[in-house]
């Protein structure tokens, strides 16, 4: 006999939401996947979380550089330019190299 999560599982696994176990699931992914407005929001949703993603990577990445000129003496508006932040993020980024 099969468990409640071995059903989910499976559930996550269909391709089709007349395959799947639970009806409030199959509901949802027929929606999202079955459908041109489900379609078109599930697309706008993963290309947001892909740019935020992206957003976020690269000012993480900016911090790192910054991190590293500063800790090699480099004054901080060359820094501010070199990595395109404001001289006032900057010396945010210094502090919070002093502090860690």
């Amino acid at each position: 006999m099969e468990t409640a999560l071995g059903k989910l599982m499976q559930d996550f696994s269909c391709k089709a939401a007349k395959d799947m176990h639970y009806a409030v699931l199959a509901k949802r992914v027929h929606y999202y996947k079955e459908t041109e407005g489900g379609t078109e929001s599930m697309c706008r949703a993963v290309e947001k979380l892909y740019n935020d993603g992206v957003k976020r990577g690269i000012e993480r990445d900016k911090r790192e550089v910054a991190k590293n000129l500063l800790l090699m003496g480099m004054p901080h508006e060359q820094v501010a330019k070199a990595v395109n932040l404001s001289p006032e993020r900057i010396r945010e980024i210094e502090t919070e190299c002093k502090d860690s």
